[in-house]
């Protein structure tokens, strides 16, 4: 269904660019176009749930409301969104087909650019549509996002976890431009919905769009799909060893694993053009210093172990004395209700997390999770940075935390209950 309406909405686009129509006109259009259809398709696929309806509606609304702020307050030099526009509008005016779009080069920023040109062949070179496009392609990602919750916890309330995945403020406002985080969130969201469907069956189908959801990852961001590959590697082979008690069938998947780790990390080193850990870490520390210079920038510690011991807290971060300025207070307040959230359900998520002993799906999220806390603590020196890129766990976060609020209309979410959904 959603992919059928992309064909209506290109032929609306189509349609609006061929009238020759420019400007604030072309771009109500097809904005209006966007909405309406995200709408339909909304009442379509959620016809028995109100809420989640209502929750989607206001969601989709937010993020307008957000990638239009973001237009209005970006500034060249300091707006991702404002350089994919320009390099994109360049680009979609400087060829003649789809197919000189295409390059071996095309991942990171470049694939941005490439898919930017790309849309605005169909509809026009349209900030404001291209930013609402993107929007629209991550509260898709949110909803992967919510599917995944029901699989994975079936007996838990959807209710908060619908508020959680769809109002959380930094997942709206973060995801809701023209870059890298509206591809990313909605790739994880499938590879994470993927992956509870493989727990349960494997199908040829389940491994297909996990395949495409990592690849997703890969061409935006190489350095998360590998860690995304590492933590399913490790839900794959490493829950597998509390069915037997052998020592030796207890290695070997230990062994697969950081074989299947140390070819990921060399494969990236390659595509990064890193040839030895000196460069490597000559290179974060450069990119730390770089991004210190900004004004949200914080000081880190210059030992890495102690940055990675630490590197938890960034979660939390930035602290209320270390408030700076307005987004930086909206940071620090979410980071407070995270931290009280986990705290008051600190015996529930207690419960929830023993479970991925025995729970391919919860091991991945954890893996994952882990994975990109340590990277963050390797990696982050600038609080504006750290906000976006803890939206790429973010969610699995909010989900964790949702499980812990049970639906008193059925059976309450107890470690049996999480084992037997997975």
């Amino acid at each position: 269904m959603v992919a059928a309406s992309l064909v209506v909405i290109a032929s609306a686009c189509l349609a609006v660019h061929a009238c020759g129509m420019r400007g604030s006109i072309a771009d109500a259009l097809i904005v209006g176009v966007l909405l309406l259809s995200q709408i339909f398709l909304f009442a379509v696929l959620e016809s028995g749930n109100i809420f989640l309806f209502v929750v989607m509606i206001i969601d989709l609304f937010m993020k307008v409301a957000s990638a239009s702020l973001q237009i209005s307050t970006a500034s060249w030099g300091k707006s991702d969104q404002l350089m994919y526009f320009y390099e994109g509008s360049k680009l979609a005016a400087s060829t003649t087909t789809f197919q000189q779009l295409i390059n071996w080069q095309m991942w990171g920023t470049q694939f941005i650019v490439d898919i930017t040109a790309s849309l605005y062949r169909v509809i026009g070179s349209s900030f404001l549509a291209s930013m609402v496009m993107f929007a629209i392609i991550s509260l898709w990602g949110q909803y992967l996002y919510y599917l995944t919750f029901r699989q994975v916890f079936p007996e838990a309330d959807s209710r908060f976890a619908a508020i959680g995945l769809f109002m959380w403020p930094s997942i709206v406002y973060w995801t809701a431009a023209l870059g890298k985080d509206s591809l990313m969130l909605f790739s994880l969201g499938l590879a994470s919905f993927s992956m509870a469907k493989l727990s349960k069956n494997k199908t040829m189908g389940m491994v297909s769009l996990l395949a495409l959801g990592v690849t997703g990852c890969l061409l935006v961001r190489p350095h998360i799909a590998v860690l995304a590959i590492i933590s399913m590697v490790a839900s794959f082979t490493l829950v597998r060893k509390v069915s037997t008690g052998k020592a030796t069938r207890k290695v070997v998947p230990l062994v697969m694993l950081l074989a299947a780790s140390m070819a990921l990390v060399y494969l990236l080193a390659q595509l990064l053009q890193i040839t030895n850990i000196v460069e490597g870490q000559n290179k974060i520390e450069r990119s730390m210093q770089y991004n210190q210079m900004d004004g949200s920038g914080f000081n880190s510690s210059p030992n890495p172990l102690y940055r990675v011991i630490l590197a938890p807290l960034l979660l939390v971060r930035p602290f209320p004395w270390e408030i700076n300025g307005v987004p930086a207070a909206f940071a620090s307040t979410e980071g407070i209700v995270l931290f009280g959230l986990a705290f008051y359900q600190r015996k529930r998520l207690r419960a929830v997390l023993k479970a991925a002993s025995t729970s391919g799906f919860l091991a991945f999220l954890l893996w994952f999770i882990s994975l990109n806390i340590v990277f963050l603590g390797a990696t982050s020196s600038n609080f504006g940075l750290l906000a976006r890129e803890r939206v790429m766990i973010m969610p699995m976060i909010i989900m964790l935390l949702a499980a812990c609020c049970y639906d008193k209309r059925r059976i309450g979410l107890n470690r049996n209950a999480c084992n037997s959904s997975m």
